[in-house]
């Protein structure tokens, strides 16, 4: 799945306007036991920041991963 998508999708469930900061980060780890790579969503409100991580390449991510990880608390 694209960036926007997956921005446009986190808005949507969230009910936030598109101003509101929402960075999609893939990241790669190298650390024994962590999963190669992992996409964030961070939603960024003027007053909290809030992130999931999904433990799959941003590719691999579908929409129903997205709501699934998005009706879940937050990543500390």
């Amino acid at each position: 799945m694209h960036t926007l998508a997956i921005k446009q999708r986190t808005w949507a469930y969230f009910k936030i306007q598109d101003e509101v900061a929402v960075p999609v980060t893939e990241l790669n780890w190298a650390d024994p036991g962590c999963p190669l790579l992992e996409t964030v969503i961070a939603v960024f409100e003027p007053a909290r920041t809030r992130k999931w991580r999904l433990h799959r390449p941003r590719s691999a991510v579908t929409k129903i991963m997205i709501q699934q990880a998005l009706a879940a608390p937050p990543a500390s």
